[in-house]
C-alpha cells in the first residue's frame, strides 16, 4: 500500500499532499477544515476524523467508534510516548518536503503509516489531529471480513518493532497503583467467586474485605503524599479535591491494566481457564471492565450486550493476528512487554 501511496504523491506538483483511501468518502469540507492548519510553519503534518460510512449494521456503528482509525473527539499532538503515536493515512495531510525528506511510505502490506508517522516526529517534526476535516470509510461489515482486517492490521505490529525496536509496548507497573489495581479486582474476584458462584464462606471471606481496606488505605496515603506536594508550592486545592483526583487516578490505572491485558492475553487466559476454572471470572472480570468503561465513554450507537460481543471478538482477532505476525518475522517480542 505504500508503494501507491508514493506513486501518488511522486506525480504531484503541489506543497500539500493530501491522504485518502479509495474505499473513503471526504466530506464537503474535508480539505477546507484541515489545510488552514499549516499557517503554523512548525506543523508538517495533519490528520483529519475518520467516521464509519454505513452505520445500519451492528459492526458499522461499532467501528464508527471503536475503529483503530477512529483518533477521538479532541484535538492533540501526536508524541512518541503517546498517547496518540499515529494518525491514519486514509486521511492526513502532508508538506510535500517533509514527505521528501522522510522519502515517502515503506511498502509495508499494513502499517506504513504507523512508521510514516514515527519516523516524522523521531525527526523532531510536529504532526497534530484534528477532530475535523471527515473522512468516510467504507468498513467492511461481514463478520469474516471484520475479522480478517482486525488480524491484519495486528500482524504489523511484528514488523512495526522489527522496524522501531524503541517502540516496544511498556508495561507500567508503579507500586502504589498497581498495588490499588490488584486490590480492587482481587477483591471483587474473592467476592464473586466465593458469595455469588458458591454461595460459600470460608477463610476467603476475609479475603475479600481486606483488600478493599488495602485499597481505601492506599488512596488515603496517596492522597495524603499530594496533598503534602501540593502544599509546598503553595496551590490552593481542597484536601477532598485531591482525594477525588487521587482515587480517579487509581481507577484510571486499573482500567489500563486491564485493557493491556485483555488486548493480547484474552484467548492464553480463557484457555487457561479451561484447567484451572477461577481464573475464567478473572478474565470475565478483566474484559468487563474495559467494555463498561469503554461502552461509557465512547457511547456507541448500540446496545451494551452487543457491543460486548463486538468488542471479545476485536480482541481476539487482534491476538491471532499478532502471533502471526510474531511467526511470520520470528520474533516474540510484540507479546513479551517491557516491564516498567
Amino acid at each position: 500500500m505504500g508503494i501507491g501511496r508514493n506513486t501518488g504523491a511522486g506525480v504531484g506538483q503541489h506543497e500539500l499532499i493530501a491522504y485518502i483511501d479509495s474505499d473513503c468518502v471526504a466530506s464537503p469540507g474535508w480539505l477546507k477544515e484541515l489545510v488552514p492548519a499549516f499557517q503554523d510553519s512548525q506543523i508538517a503534518a495533519v490528520g483529519g476524523m475518520i467516521r464509519a460510512y454505513d452505520r445500519n449494521t451492528l459492526l458499522g456503528r461499532y467501528e464508527d467508534v471503536c475503529s483503530s482509525l477512529f483518533m477521538g473527539v479532541r484535538p492533540q499532538q501526536l508524541r512518541l510516548e503517546g498517547p496518540l503515536t499515529y494518525l491514519p493515512a486514509a486521511n492526513m495531510v502532508i508538506r510535500r518536503t517533509v514527505w521528501q525528506q522522510l522519502a515517502g511510505f515503506v511498502p509495508m502490506t499494513q502499517g506504513e503509516d504507523v512508521d510514516f508517522c514515527r519516523r516524522l516526529l523521531m525527526s523532531g517534526a510536529s504532526m497534530n489531529y484534528l477532530p475535523y476535516g471527515v473522512v468516510y470509510h467504507d468498513y467492511r461489515t461481514t463478520l469474516g471480513a471484520f475479522l480478517r482486517i482486525r488480524a491484519a492490521y495486528a500482524s504489523a505490529e511484528a514488523a512495526l518493532l522489527l522496524r522501531h525496536p524503541g517502540g516496544r509496548r511498556i508495561l507500567l507497573l508503579p507500586p502504589e497503583q498497581a498495588t490499588f489495581a490488584a486490590a480492587v479486582i482481587g477483591g471483587g474476584w474473592g467476592i464473586i467467586w466465593r458469595y455469588i458462584w458458591f454461595g460459600t464462606k470460608d477463610k476467603m471471606a476475609v479475603f475479600a474485605p481486606l483488600s478493599v481496606l488495602l485499597a481505601f488505605l492506599l488512596t488515603l496515603c496517596g492522597a495524603r503524599k499530594r496533598l503534602r506536594k501540593v502544599r509546598e508550592q503553595h496551590i490552593a486545592i481542597s484536601p477532598l479535591a485531591v482525594l477525588k483526583a487521587t482515587l480517579r487516578g487509581h481507577l484510571a490505572y486499573t482500567y489500563h491494566l486491564c485493557r493491556h491485558l485483555t488486548r493480547y492475553y484474552t484467548l492464553p487466559l480463557l484457555a487457561v481457564s479451561l484447567l484451572v476454572p477461577p481464573l475464567l471470572l478473572l478474565t470475565s472480570m478483566l474484559c468487563g471492565i474495559v467494555i463498561c468503561v469503554d461502552y461509557r465513554r465512547l457511547r456507541p450507537d448500540i446496545d451494551l450486550g452487543r457491543y460486548a460481543l463486538c468488542s471479545l471478538l476485536d480482541d481476539c482477532a487482534y491476538e491471532v493476528g499478532v502471533v502471526w505476525g510474531c511467526v511470520k518475522h520470528r520474533t516474540w517480542k510484540p507479546l513479551l512487554p517491557r516491564i516498567s
